[in-house]
């Protein structure tokens, strides 16, 4: 699943089967999915700058009551034009089942998506 933000608005895609699912996904939100909603965020110096070192906090809410996870990992910034655009590469997290919750720092767009395993991809692009 891919979800993208821009701004403060927020575009969910996901995949259904079927007209039954696709009525369901009106209703009620489809188990494989995962929501974008807060992170802390902090860096261990201090500062906010291209290629620092970023400590992050990723709160989960599961989808069917358990409660929430919480699992702390880092992350590295890297310019991507010039110091005023930075780039969120790879963000190792303990679970990704259920409902995750992200906000990236100075982040007009960015793009998050699950390869299936306890690894997630972030993408953020500062334009």
């Amino acid at each position: 699943m891919i979800a993208t933000l821009r701004g403060r608005h927020m575009r969910r895609v996901g995949l259904g089967i079927g007209a039954a699912a696709a009525a369901l996904a009106l209703t009620a939100p489809p188990a494989s999915a995962e929501y974008l909603v807060g992170v802390s965020v902090s860096s261990d110096n201090g500062h906010r700058y291209a290629g620092s070192t970023y400590a992050v906090t990723i709160a989960y809410t599961p989808l069917y009551g358990s409660p929430p996870v919480t699992g702390e990992t880092k992350l590295a910034i890297v310019p991507k034009n010039h110091p005023g655009d930075f780039r969120l590469i790879a963000v190792q997290i303990v679970n990704n089942v259920g409902n995750l919750t992200w906000t990236p720092p100075y982040a007009d767009e960015y793009h998050l998506q699950s390869n299936g395993s306890n690894e997630t991809v972030v993408t953020v692009e500062n334009r």
